[in-house]
């Protein structure tokens, strides 16, 4: 069971679903904060984690991490998955309910205008901190087949057709990414937008 490797650990729920749909209007408001967004990405791709590691993967104090893990787990975005005794001391260990957590509120709909457009910014800011901290760090490759760092943007007109193309390979690259999960290769984060360009 998971991808943590000091000490015994015991398990105490199952294993992590394919697709968990967040839909759920407290489960939307308790992803709408710039620490939690990190919490959940991390363990999605690493998980299950003690408390103490994911604070150290995200340069966070651990009792930080305990607020915030106990805000998500209170909405079912997190779970207590087992214990590990580590230095002779139980630690819990958390997990997402799946590997990919997909949000699953309709886009376009008036009254859900606002909810979207803070999620948008926590996840916008993420990103900028992202790509930012990327630009220094000697891991990053901005060049060739195996890059894991660009920035773009693109305006065209593409057909339906062309948009259902653009669509499934969109599918396709976060499939790719949600398999990933448990590997040993330096994580990314891919971020993607896609708006019509609206005249004034």
């Amino acid at each position: 069971m998971g991808k943590s490797s000091s000490g015994k650990t015991k398990s105490t729920a199952p294993s992590k679903a394919d697709i968990y749909v967040i839909e759920k209007a407290d489960e939307v408001a308790a992803l709408i904060s710039a620490k939690r967004q990190p919490i959940i990405d991390l363990l999605a791709a690493q998980g299950p984690l003690a408390a103490r590691e994911i604070a150290a993967g995200l340069g966070m104090q651990t009792s930080a991490v305990y607020h915030h893990l106990h805000k998500l787990a209170e909405v079912g975005l997190v779970l207590e998955t087992g214990s590990r005794i580590s230095n002779r001391r139980t630690e819990k260990l958390y997990d997402t309910p799946a590997v990919a957590m997909r949000l699953g509120i309709p886009l376009g709909v008036p009254d859900r205008a606002e909810t979207w457009r803070k999620l948008h910014l926590a996840q916008s800011r993420q990103t900028d901190r992202d790509f930012l901290a990327a630009l220094a760090h000697s891991g990053s490759v901005g060049e060739g087949d195996e890059r894991n760092l660009r920035t773009y943007r693109v305006v065209g007109s593409p057909s339906p057709a062309d948009l259902r193309r653009i669509n499934a390979l969109l599918e396709e690259a976060l499939d790719i990414m949600w398999k990933s999960a448990g590997n040993t290769a330096r994580p990314v984060a891919l971020t993607c937008v896609m708006a019509p360009i609206v005249s004034e």
